[in-house]
């Protein structure tokens, strides 16, 4: 029996080609009804798109594909956690750009905060100290 995940990675590699729903259908062994439960699905997360009555993997899809088949992930949870993070949106350059500096700010702040700190040291911050200690 296979996985949600297993068909999934089906569908999107059989319209790679744009695909009928019958082609689809055979191709994957899908009965009508689980079939159009899966194109649903896949045309709400942007991973297949309808064009004149062909679906064909979107270019978010095609690096779903693209990068479970360069990764071996012998479980479903492996499937599913790279299926999951694909389904973000893919930043642009500019939204990149803001969220590296994002990051940067909140380090310096950090930064900031700990050189300053007074109160009692957090646990992380005690295993820390034993490490560099070498206790």
């Amino acid at each position: 029996m296979r996985s949600r995940l297993e068909i999934i990675y089906t569908i999107l590699e059989i319209c790679t080609e744009a695909s009928r729903k019958t082609h689809i259908m055979y191709e994957a062994k899908l009965s009508y009804v689980q079939l159009m439960q899966y194109l649903n699905w896949l045309i709400e997360t942007n991973l297949i798109a309808v064009e004149n009555d062909n679906y064909v993997t979107t270019p978010k899809g095609i690096i779903l594909i693209e990068n479970l088949s360069q990764s071996s992930y012998g479980t479903s949870s492996g499937l599913l956690l790279k299926l999951v993070r694909s389904e973000r949106a893919i930043p642009s350059e500019e939204e990149l750009q803001n969220m590296r500096k994002g990051i940067q700010g909140f380090l310096e702040l950090r930064n900031i905060v700990s050189s300053k700190w007074t109160g009692h040291p957090t646990t992380l911050e005690e295993i820390r100290r034993s490490r560099d200690r070498g206790t």
